[in-house]
């Protein structure tokens, strides 16, 4: 959405409707991922729906601090983990709150995102790891 017609969308729902639960995702962090679905996909919107994490049985999140973030998506998948027993799994750099509460936390050292994905599970060495909490094999 524009920024312009956010402004009048959050005037709208501010203002009219007297609601304040109004968010944006346009922030800063986001123009990486802008800019590569772009690349990727041709326009900026995310390939997928948010029905999808209702039917996933794994949730792969990369890079992403989606509990502090996106805390209502975060909760969606928080949801299907509890009801249906979807895993929740992190591939980060860093620890975060959605690391911390997920089911398979994979701590890389910085740059070796592209080696992760490049390599089948079989052959990661623990050279990339920081801190697994659980191991491959467990999956």
């Amino acid at each position: 959405m524009p920024t312009e017609d956010y402004y009048a969308a959050n005037k709208l729902i501010k203002g009219f409707i007297g609601s304040a639960n109004v968010d944006t995702n346009s922030r800063l962090c986001m123009s990486s991922s802008v800019a590569s679905h772009k690349r990727a996909f041709g326009s900026d919107t995310v390939p997928g729906c948010y029905e999808d994490l209702d039917e996933a049985d794994l949730l792969v999140l990369v890079g992403s601090n989606a509990a502090w973030c996106h805390p209502v998506l975060y909760q969606r998948m928080v949801q299907a983990r509890e009801k249906r027993g979807a895993r929740i799994v992190t591939i980060d750099v860093r620890g975060t709150a959605t690391s911390e509460s997920a089911d398979l936390a994979l701590t890389i050292a910085p740059g070796m995102d592209a080696v992760l994905f490049q390599r089948s599970p079989g052959s990661l060495g623990g050279q990339w790891f920081y801190r697994p909490r659980l191991c491959w094999s467990a999956y």
